[in-house]
């Protein structure tokens, strides 16, 4: 079975380059551009990884996380923001997130690792 990847970003292009990028790797992706729809996915569809921006029109990315773990404590986060501070980074972290990656990307590569890497630490978790 190949993963489920939950991208949610109110930025079109963003979610198009993710998406493209991400499904050209193999992964089956699912879009939402705001926290509320993000939300309502997740509830309706299992996902494996989400990779969510921090700043949303509708609810800040650190509450998102928050209702990701919730709804699913196996779910893996990674927040994708340009809006990146030491004080973000700790927050998510504290929240349960797999990584904090800055925007831009410089290189899809760092990316697909993380990513790579979080699906690694669900399926191990899962196996426990």
């Amino acid at each position: 079975m190949t993963e489920k990847i939950l991208v949610v970003d109110d930025e079109g292009t963003i979610l198009d380059i993710l998406s493209r990028a991400l499904e050209h790797k193999g992964f089956r992706v699912t879009t939402a551009k705001s926290g509320r729809e993000g939300l309502d996915l997740i509830k309706s569809e299992h996902v494996d990884l989400v990779v969510t921006d921090l700043r949303l029109p509708d609810i800040n990315g650190l509450e998102l996380l928050k209702q990701f773990k919730e709804l699913d404590p196996q779910v893996e986060v990674i927040v994708l923001t340009g809006f990146v501070t030491t004080e973000n980074m700790r927050t998510a972290s504290l929240n349960g997130a797999f990584s904090f990656l800055g925007k831009p990307l410089e290189d899809l590569d760092q990316l697909f690792s993380v990513v790579n890497q979080a699906l690694s630490k669900r399926k191990v978790n899962l196996a426990k």
